[in-house]
């Protein structure tokens, strides 16, 4: 192809040539620079054309080159490209590496799925007529399930969150506790909630071994507990209908919905720590706020206040296992608050991302948990988290 492209540009200067009635002497030095100079352009703009199709041979049309006195260093061809030359930049998704407001050069992106229930894997327990015993009783806090998505940069991280979970209580319906089907009357509170937070970094302090980060937290937050549920309620209630030695439920309402919004702010700390083969990541924070809750029958603003603590801790020689330890302590429109739980998690790492499945267990202890019922009860989750 690049034969046929010399050719015809030395057919058409010759033809200039005698058109002009010069006569023909043979080329000089600055002609072949000129034909090497048109064929080198030729060939870089076969290689960098994105559509193969304007390279077919029969199709080619080629114009005579203006005559400059630009010369070409082949050293500066790879910054030498207009800009308005390349492909833009799809903005059509999130791109790890790229730096975005608030956020800053995107490290990774994490997808967590999970689940709790009070029966052991959601009951495989009830199998065993000597291990049913030792498995829930579907009081208190009985199931539920939480997606969460968050963006973690170099300057701040993005969390996006959405959780059900039911409370539930046995209870008696015109003095009777089964209906006519035989089914147990059943009280179930649904709380829903969805909310973002994002973390801000302000002060970064980094060794060979350790790193330090102070960062703001900004929450908000709507929450509805209703026992009309069309989440883990409709969810529970499926899945007890699926095995015959279940128990089925038939639910009563004894209580109005009541939503709230809550908006928070404060300050935490990050410690990461490596110790030979051991890494170890200790978190804690503090917020305040405010939330406004409401009902059919009234309304109430309560004072928010809430302090966490987490541990991560993993080691070189066991890379296919890590543990999170967390704890948890908070004061406002559910009354006061205690939650603790531990997690065992088995990294499997791929190509472009890492896969952990994680199995764990909580306690919960507040109000709401109290008044349906819960007291020490353990509260098994299990689930993936999946890192971009």
């Amino acid at each position: 192809m690049a034969r046929k492209f010399i050719f015809l540009a030395l057919t058409f200067a010759s033809f200039c040539l005698h058109s002009q009635e010069v006569t023909f002497s043979p080329p000089s030095s600055e002609d072949l620079m000129n034909v090497n100079i048109a064929s080198m352009e030729f060939l870089l703009q076969l290689l960098s054309t994105s559509d193969k199709k304007k390279c077919n041979e029969d199709e080619l049309k080629l114009k005579p080159r203006p005559i400059t006195n630009k010369v070409i260093c082949f050293c500066d061809l790879g910054t030498s490209r207009d800009k308005s030359d390349e492909a833009p930049v799809s903005g059509a998704g999130l791109k790890l590496k790229k730096s975005y407001p608030l956020l800053g050069e995107i490290q990774f992106v994490n997808v967590k799925l999970n689940n709790g229930n009070d029966n052991f894997l959601n009951g495989v327990l009830q199998y065993n007529p000597n291990l049913r015993k030792y498995d829930g009783d579907d009081k208190g806090r009985t199931f539920g399930f939480e997606n969460q998505v968050k963006v973690v940069g170099d300057k701040g991280t993005l969390s996006m969150q959405a959780e059900s979970y039911g409370l539930s209580k046995l209870t008696t319906k015109n003095g009777s506790r089964k209906n006519n089907y035989g089914r147990t009357y059943l009280n179930y509170l649904e709380v829903n909630t969805v909310g973002g937070r994002l973390d801000s970094n302000f002060n970064v302090a980094e060794t060979p071994t350790r790193k330090t980060t102070d960062y703001t937290i900004a929450t908000l937050s709507y929450e509805q507990s209703t026992e009309n549920g069309k989440f883990s309620k409709e969810v529970q209630q499926w899945w007890h209908q699926q095995f015959k030695n279940f128990i089925q439920y038939d639910y009563v309402k004894e209580n109005e919905e009541i939503k709230t919004i809550k908006i928070m702010g404060g300050l935490g700390k990050e410690w990461i720590q490596n110790l030979g083969r051991w890494r170890c990541a200790l978190k804690s924070e503090v917020q305040v706020g405010m939330s406004r809750s409401s009902s059919k029958i009234n309304s109430s603003s309560s004072t928010e206040l809430s302090m966490a603590s987490s541990l991560d801790v993993s080691n070189s020689r066991l890379p296919w296992v890590a543990l999170n330890l967390w704890l948890q302590g908070s004061i406002g429109h559910a009354g006061i608050t205690r939650e603790a739980g531990g997690e065992i998690s088995f990294p499997i790492k791929k190509v472009n991302y890492t896969m952990m499945p994680f199995i764990g267990i909580e306690r919960h202890k507040n109000e709401r948990d109290k008044k349906y019922g819960n007291t020490d009860e353990i509260y098994h989750v299990l689930g993936v988290m999946i890192q971009y």
